[in-house]
């Protein structure tokens, strides 16, 4: 399912501001240039700024995800072991969970509360579930032998080297002309008010296109990332048990500094004057310090957009000049994100890795040269089980304590951006939001519309 919403930050303080309010995306207008006075030298300067202001943001969530996923091992053998490990064990955790449930509705059919007929519908569903569990676990497990990848690699590199979620249409990308990109970024730079129930049909396309491309980053950077932040000494932040002393993460000032925002009582309740024990930036380990200067400086081609296998993209016969050909050669040394926002003209940067050590994260997409950013979620891989696992752990949970105005959403969505477990820095949601704080004030200081239209997919 494709959601898009907009965000329209008003004003040098916009950006700050966690609560704007959404609306329909706008329509129409002019786009948005960079004034001539101003150096494009310099404008690119600001913006290599932005991409490591935003990687600092998110090397802070390694720490947790090294805990959380522990060691993976470093060749493919014991990589896939302890993939397998992991996949038996979440698997067999989700169905205990689901089967207890039913026993407890079994007992309450006597004791009041069930229906049998509720009973019988629990039964049935739990029943589905573990059958498509089951089988979803085989079919992950098969897909992820090394062999098999490499078998695909060689097949999808015919096509391109795309994801499996993209080889259908593996030449969406590049049919993608520049009459219609021109449309879709002049609607979505529009500082007109929007209209009621409308949307525009170039937006909602570039929104595809969007939530497609982040298909297309390798978790091969992720997961070193990972194996490296786990081998440092984290004895002397954590203690004996892991976050003992971390206060639950709704109690984190951001969120209380939120819910505060929203509500006419200004009194301070007993929860929010709770202390916070969490540790401050400089405790980490030394080495932590030196890998992330690491990861914050490295190629903007390079871990966060390459794909496993680059190659050429396909694309349909006479959809394309030949003029484009000297586009394509360069894919051999790029990755598919990176080639493909080289010829529309975009950035990107993944603003948070959504505390798990699977291919699921969120990116930012914007244009440096116009006033309007897209964060895209990247949705489920047919490949990925604990992908699998979070969409059917469909529990409503409250969401107030983070998101004011909110009452209950889907638990295994909410848990990646508000995971259970308290985080030793920020959560994923936090991340986001700092991160659009660092590319809005970046495009705000270059446009005198006083906003940024900001998307999300």
């Amino acid at each position: 399912m494709l959601e898009d919403q907009t965000t329209q930050l008003t004003g040098p303080d916009a950006a700050n501001s966690p609560t704007a309010e959404l609306n329909v995306p706008p329509q129409g207008g002019a786009r948005l240039n960079i004034p001539a006075e101003i150096d494009e030298t310099t404008v690119d300067d600001a913006t290599e700024r932005v991409h490591f202001a935003i990687r600092s943001l998110v090397s802070d969530e390694f720490p947790d995800l090294a805990q959380n996923c522990g060691s993976q091992g470093a060749d493919e053998g014991s990589q896939y072991l302890h993939l397998t490990l992991n996949t038996v064990k979440n698997y067999s955790k989700t169905t205990w969970k689901t089967w207890w449930g039913v026993a407890f509705s079994f007992v309450k059919i006597f004791v009041g509360g069930v229906s049998p007929i509720d009973f019988l519908i629990s039964f049935v569903f739990s029943l589905c579930i573990t059958i498509i569990l089951t089988g979803g676990m085989v079919i992950c497990l098969f897909a992820k032998i090394p062999f098999v990848i490499k078998k695909y690699d060689a097949y999808a590199s015919r096509y391109g080297g795309v994801s499996f979620i993209n080889i259908v249409n593996s030449g969406m990308f590049m049919n993608l002309t520049d009459e219609e990109l021109h449309l879709a970024t002049d609607a979505m730079s529009s500082v007109e008010a929007p209209q009621d129930h409308m949307m525009n049909i170039d937006i909602a396309k570039l929104m595809l296109l969007f939530s497609g491309l982040v298909y297309e980053r390798s978790t091969t950077v992720k997961r070193q990332a990972i194996r490296r932040c786990s081998s440092m000494d984290w004895s002397r932040l954590l203690g004996p048990t892991r976050r003992s002393s971390l206060a639950p993460n709704h109690q984190r000032p951001f969120f209380i500094r939120h819910r505060r925002s929203l509500s006419s009582d200004t009194t301070a309740s007993a929860e929010d004057t709770l202390p916070l024990h969490r540790p401050q930036y400089g405790t980490f380990p030394s080495d932590f310090g030196n890998w992330k200067q690491q990861f914050i400086h490295q190629s903007p081609s390079s871990s966060p957009v390459q794909t496993t296998f680059p190659s050429s993209l396909p694309r349909r016969k006479n959809t394309i000049k030949r003029t484009n050909m000297n586009f394509q050669a360069t894919l051999d040394d790029a990755g598919i994100i990176a080639t493909v926002l080289q010829k529309w003209g975009f950035e990107y940067e993944p603003v948070s890795e959504l505390d798990t050590a699977s291919s699921a994260y969120s990116a930012a997409f914007w244009d440096k040269k116009s006033n309007w950013v897209v964060v895209a979620f990247k949705g489920t891989s047919p490949p990925e089980f604990d992908e699998w696992l979070v969409d059917f752990d469909y529990t409503r949970v409250d969401v107030s304590g983070y998101v004011p105005g909110f009452s209950t959403a889907h638990h295994g969505f909410k848990n990646r951006l508000f995971p259970d477990e308290p985080t030793l820095n920020r959560t994923p949601y936090e991340t986001i939001v700092e991160a659009l704080k660092v590319i809005t004030d970046d495009l705000l200081s270059r446009t005198d519309k006083g906003r940024v239209n900001v998307y999300f997919t």
